[in-house]
């Protein structure tokens, strides 16, 4: 309480120093002084008119010194007492300015420093921040390249450096599975297959036959064309289909014994050669006069009909499952249909020259199977082989 009454009491005396010095400031003799004092109060505000500007009083500038600490000391010890040397300083404009001055260059450093101080502290949070988000970054690009290229894990996989779509949102193993309409599927024998017309059996694969019922894939071939199902035998080397060839959908050349359909479901169509040529499926095809020759051998020679023959509907042993049928055929001259019943006649792939081709042929009665060649206009049966 002493000492705050001390400073109470130097601030009212160099208050009262510096009221009498502005009173003076009316006399004529001390004009000079005065006006330098005075400007330097008005100015004090600015730091480089006041750096210009020179007091001829040193005792004017020594009581400027002691106020402007003092007003510093009261301002930080309490409230209290920043009022009350507010209130004694309204008595000089002079000691107020100067109080003014050096209060908010206090102020002011003190903003500075606090906002120098918040920003060092903001930036540090920014650099730790940067800092420890930089190793994420850099992990997450990593771990989504495959070998040099980058990809999208969520719908993507790597698999030894060859990027793959997954399949309904899983990985699987490429070079034994495969992917079909989101479902994973078994190779088969290393291949991939169309599941939804095929199937894998002892690693071949083997047509569908849309939803018939009681369709065996591993004694029968469908052809996906008219899901028209074939039986097949092995003989010797060769696969050759076990009944004749009954591809209705051909655009041109191919006839129902009499016209009439029944015939076709008994027989198969009979065709021209050129229609003949390309009327086997996918995977099979018309058989050239060795592969019939070579069949033929194989079958016995001279015995081969009867052992080709059919036994059902013709009359043969049908020892080897061929079960050939006589479906007759047609003449180009006329379109007279013939023989349907009696003799059996199969177009082969060897042509003779431009206008005639050879064709295979069994009769009734005869065990023995020949061939000639004939036009390729006329209308016989087709029975395919498998490529």
């Amino acid at each position: 309480m002493a000492l705050f009454s001390k400073k109470i009491i130097m601030l009212f005396g160099a208050a009262v120093f510096a009221f009498s010095l502005t009173a003076c400031g009316g006399d004529s003799s001390t004009g000079g002084d005065d006006i330098e004092l005075s400007s330097s109060s008005i100015e004090a505000d600015d730091p480089s008119s006041s750096s210009e500007i020179k007091l001829s009083s040193s005792s004017h500038t020594d009581v400027s010194d002691p106020l402007s600490s003092s007003l510093q000391e009261i301002s930080s010890s309490s409230t209290e007492s920043v009022s009350s040397s507010s209130s004694v300083a309204e008595s000089s404009s002079s000691a107020a300015q100067e109080s003014s001055s050096s209060g908010e260059e206090v102020s002011s450093s003190s903003t500075a420093e606090e906002s120098s101080s918040s920003g060092l502290e903001s930036s540090s949070s920014i650099e730790q921040s940067s800092s420890s988000k930089e190793p994420e970054s850099s992990s997450s690009s990593e771990d989504n390249m495959c070998g040099t290229v980058p990809y999208d894990p969520r719908a993507e996989f790597c698999f030894k450096d060859n990027i793959y779509d997954r399949c309904g949102g899983d990985r699987y193993t490429p070079n034994t599975k495969f992917c079909f309409k989101n479902r994973v599927y078994d190779k088969c024998n290393g291949m991939e297959y169309d599941p939804s017309k095929q199937i894998c059996t002892d690693d071949v694969v083997l047509s569908k036959c849309g939803d018939l019922i009681g369709y065996d894939p591993e004694k029968e071939f469908c052809d996906i064309r008219d899901y028209q199902t074939y039986k097949w035998v092995k003989i010797a080397t060769q696969t050759w289909m076990a009944e004749n060839l009954n591809y209705t959908k051909s655009p041109i050349n191919s006839w129902c014994y009499d016209e009439d359909d029944a015939n076709c479901d008994i027989y198969g169509p009979l065709y021209d050669w050129e229609t003949a040529m390309a009327a086997c499926p996918e995977g099979w095809h018309l058989p050239s006069r060795e592969e019939w020759n070579t069949l033929v051998s194989f079958a016995g020679g001279l015995e081969a009909a009867d052992r080709l023959k059919s036994a059902d509907g013709w009359d043969g042993a049908g020892r080897f499952g061929f079960n050939a049928l006589p479906g007759g055929s047609r003449s180009y001259l006329s379109g007279n249909f013939s023989n349907a019943g009696n003799n059996g006649y199969w177009w082969t792939a060897t042509e003779n020259n431009s206008d005639n081709a050879y064709r295979m042929d069994m009769r009734s009665g005869n065990n023995e199977v020949t061939g000639m060649s004939n036009s390729k206009d006329y209308g016989y049966s087709v029975r395919c082989v498998k490529d």
